[in-house]
């Protein structure tokens, strides 16, 4: 068995020994229910630390699960069904260069072809924000754009002001198209809360609100188009360790980055991760992590949280092709601050959608402003860390 490139269509399983039937299902909750399982001590422990209790966007390290159990599927891996264990089948061979300009051509043409075929399927609604990532998708659906519906969800405690908000909205208008800002209250309804709830295992409270208003609004008649999975070939995690390339990557690095403790339960999941990734053949091993952790792990569970507001979520990115051609392009292009890869995709495929600013600085945020923000970060990251 395996899954999409990013994993979003989770596969958790129970470990067979050759004898025993493996069972699978897309969430360990459901699996746990037949099951009759019980949560683990030390996923209990875990849920109780500082590092979990303190992070809105919480997930699960490596490919643990809330019971002993139970294992999890990460994206480049695939179950046998038979003996109920996985095996890593990517990177398979040496990632071969690829030069700017070449990539710029493969990446219009496959995520322009990826928007187009998924718009003669589904009644499109793409999130857009003052962000790259779904910028880029936008200038993808450049033939289709009149078939899309634009949405910016403003969260609960989030401004009329918000960059999000203003940007997207002046943006869209230049282009001659409807923004629809779709607005979460703070908190879900009582009645909305059981079902998340119930629907997913142990669901993130910071989305609960949004997918309310979002279901509220497509009345899950829309499927949901995405900007996520571009991080994978931005660096992201590196710019965090920017010595990464010169030392050996560790478990408790790993749990730095995820905001996570350095307990044993989370240091163990992320060692046997380290332990298996064998040759990773010119591929970084942060972007790996990105991929298999950020994405397989934690954004593959919000976008199961989001299936009940839409009927479906499109993830664009969500290709190996994709993923793989951005990876093999020198970082210096795809790095922050420019971003060329990603600004000259964009230039190719709709010039018009750059007139407007991408992510720009808060106003009045001072430089000290950022670097005491950066230190408060840092700062709780140690105390994550008993440091």
């Amino acid at each position: 068995m395996i899954t999409d490139a990013l994993a979003l269509r989770q596969v958790f399983f129970t470990p067979g020994d050759g004898e025993q039937r493996v069972w699978v299902g897309s969430q360990p909750g459901i699996l746990a229910e037949c099951l009759g399982l019980q949560m683990s001590q030390a996923a209990r422990d875990f849920i109780e630390s500082y590092g979990f209790r303190t992070h809105a966007e919480y997930r699960w390290p490596a490919a643990s699960t809330p019971y002993d159990e139970l294992g999890h599927l990460l994206p480049n891996h695939y179950l046998d069904l038979g003996s109920g264990r996985t095996h890593r089948y990517w990177p398979n061979e040496a990632v071969a260069p690829v030069a700017l300009n070449d990539a710029v051509d493969k990446l219009a043409h496959l995520l322009t072809g990826l928007v187009e075929a998924a718009a003669r399927r589904f009644d499109l609604a793409l999130g857009i924000t003052a962000g790259l990532d779904s910028r880029l998708v936008l200038a993808a659906s450049r033939s289709v754009k009149e078939r899309i519906s634009y949405i910016t969800v403003r969260q609960g405690a989030m401004p009329d002001t918000a960059s999000d908000v203003v940007i997207a909205g002046r943006l869209l208008a230049r282009l001659g198209l409807s923004h629809n800002v779709i607005k979460a209250l703070p908190f879900m309804s009582a009645q909305f809360s059981y079902l998340f709830k119930r629907n997913v295992c142990l669901a993130h409270d910071l989305y609960g609100a949004d997918a309310e208003a979002i279901l509220a609004w497509s009345q899950q008649t829309k499927v949901g188009m995405t900007g996520s999975g571009a991080e994978i070939g931005r660096c992201s995690f590196r710019a965090q360790l920017p010595d990464s390339d010169s030392r050996t990557i560790t478990a408790r690095d790993l749990a730095m980055l995820q905001k996570m403790d350095d307990s044993r339960f989370v240091t163990e999941s992320f060692d046997t991760w380290l332990q298996g990734l064998g040759e990773t053949r010119g591929v970084k091993v942060l972007d790996l992590f990105e991929w298999e952790q950020g994405h397989g792990n934690w954004l593959a569970m919000t976008q199961l949280e989001f299936d009940c507001a839409l009927r479906d979520i499109f993830t664009p990115y969500n290709c190996r092709d994709v993923l793989s051609t951005m990876l093999a392009v020198d970082e210096r292009h795809r790095s922050s601050p420019h971003y060329r890869l990603f600004r000259m995709t964009i230039e190719r495929l709709w010039p018009d959608v750059l007139q407007e600013p991408i992510n720009p600085p808060r106003p009045g945020k001072t430089l000290s402003a950022r670097l005491a923000g950066r230190l408060r970060k840092e700062m709780r990251s140690l105390a994550a860390h008993g440091v």
